[in-house]
Parts: C-alpha cells; structure tokens; sequence
C-alpha cells in the first residue's frame, strides 16, 4: 500500500511527487461517484457544451430550468429538491441527480428512448412500413401482450423490398 511517508521517501522532482500525491488522495478521499463525475467533467471536450449557441430552430436549446440544473450537476451542487423520485418512490434521491437522469421510469433515459424511437417510426412511415408504436405482437402462446414492442412491423416478409 502506498502512504504518503513512503512516497516522500524516495527521491523524485516536485511534478513527480505532486502526481504521487494527487493520485493517493484521489483514490482515498472520494467515492465512487464522486470520482466518476470528477472525471468525466475533466476529460478533454467535456465542456464543450458550455460553447454551444443555442438554435431554437433545431431543437439545440436549453430551457432556464434544464440549464439551471445541467449547470448544477455540472458543478456537483445539489440537485435534489425532494428525497424521493416521485415516478419511483422506493428509490432515494441522490444529491447530484444521477437518479433523475438515468430513472427507467421517467427522465433522460426515457426520453432519449422515446426520440430514438419516435426516429425509427418516421423511417419507417417515409419507406411506407406498416408499423404500430407501443403494440404487443400477439406472438406468445397465451397470445397475451405482456410487453408491448416500441415499434411492431407487421407483415414484414410480405412487405414490397426498397
């Protein structure tokens, strides 16, 4: 294990040590989120969101509350304003909102699904695809619709080819 005694200990130049030591008290004095934000903050181009101009026209904005909490987190002040995902009420709110962004049930996740899918839908409807969003298939024995698919092809084999 390496301390700080042994690491001053041994002859090095002064960048050298002050990595040493850098190193030592990243791995000791934080958690593991706190240094997965702190790296991911530090990394190259990783503010590069800070310099984009807004474009209302193409959908590249941010509204007041979405820039006020994506600065927030950005500088790892607290985002939570209540202690409990109000979609989730069993899961515990983390103070930089790592839960509201990645929540299943709502939030970033879901929204970015929802985009994606919503994408493929026009694609489809623009190669004229018989398509439903959100439909069960039918498919399983029972013929029950348990999980519905984000995007039901019908008759894809008998579907003229492009």
């Amino acid at each position: 294990m390496v301390t700080v005694a042994s690491i001053l200990a041994s002859p090095m130049q002064q960048r050298a040590l002050s990595v040493k030591i850098e190193d030592h008290q990243f791995s000791v004095l934080y958690e593991a989120s706190d240094k997965a934000h702190l790296l991911s903050t530090s990394a190259p181009h990783a503010s590069s969101w800070l310099l984009v101009t807004p474009a209302n026209g193409l959908d590249l904005h941010l509204d007041p509350n979405e820039l006020q909490s994506a600065v927030k987190w950005w500088l790892g002040v607290d985002t939570a304003r209540e202690n409990s995902c109000s979609l989730c009420p069993d899961a515990a709110l983390d103070r930089l909102g790592n839960h509201a962004a990645t929540c299943k049930r709502g939030g970033d996740v879901v929204s970015r699904h929802n985009r994606l899918r919503d994408l493929v839908l026009e694609f489809c409807c623009r190669a004229h695809q018989v398509v439903r969003v959100e439909e069960g298939s039918g498919l399983t024995p029972d013929h029950s619709r348990t999980r519905p698919a984000d995007i039901l092809a019908l008759d894809w084999d008998t579907q003229p080819s492009m």
